[in-house]
Parts: C-alpha cells; sequence; structure tokens
C-alpha cells in the first residue's frame, strides 16, 4: 500500500518511456541527491519526489 505522495516505481516506469534499467540509473542519482527516497516494499516505490 502506498502512502501520500508516493509513487510505484512501475508505474512510474510505464508514465516515462525509458528502459527500466535507466529509470533505475536515474533514480540512484536523484536519491544520492537526495531529491527522492525509495523504500523495499514487495515493489519499490518512490517515498518522496520533487513538488512540480
Amino acid at each position: 500500500m502506498l502512502n501520500d505522495g508516493e509513487r510505484w516505481v512501475l508505474e512510474l516506469n510505464k508514465q516515462i518511456a525509458i528502459p527500466q534499467s535507466s529509470l533505475s540509473q536515474h533514480l540512484s542519482q536523484l536519491r544520492r541527491g537526495k531529491l527522492v527516497a525509495t523504500r523495499l516494499t514487495r515493489k519499490l516505490s518512490i517515498t518522496r519526489w520533487p513538488a512540480q
């Protein structure tokens, strides 16, 4: 179950038409820059996303 503001990585991957490996690399860079946070559930979810 997702909390408010969280997104499934798989859903994000559907919205952004790039290969999963490329998305993972981008998310890794965003995590290092503390722009997003992730948590492990049965699926990986993004717990913090920059305001748009």
